[in-house]
C-alpha cells in the first residue's frame, strides 16, 4: 500500500505541474530522477502545454557530466 501512496503523490504532483502555476510564480521547475523514470517526457509535456498557452519555453539540459550540483551551477 506505501508504492501505491507514493505512485499516487507522484500522480498528483504531476497534474499539479500540468496547471502550470510555477509561470504565474515566476519559478523554474527542475526534474531531477533516476534514468528512464520519465523526466524529459514530463519536461516535453509541460512545455507543449505551455506553449498552447501562449508561453515561450526554454529547455536546458543541466547535467552532462560531472556531478548534478555542477550541472545546477552551470543553469
Amino acid at each position: 500500500m506505501k508504492a501505491f501512496a507514493a505512485a499516487t503523490r507522484q500522480i498528483r504532483k504531476r497534474v499539479d505541474l500540468a496547471t502550470l502555476p510555477f509561470v504565474q510564480e515566476t519559478a523554474n521547475v527542475i526534474l531531477l530522477g533516476a534514468p528512464e523514470v520519465g523526466k524529459t517526457h514530463l519536461a516535453v509535456a509541460l512545455g507543449i502545454e505551455a506553449i498552447r498557452h501562449g508561453i515561450g519555453v526554454f529547455c536546458n539540459r543541466s547535467y552532462s557530466g560531472g556531478t548534478p550540483e555542477e550541472g545546477l551551477r552551470r543553469l
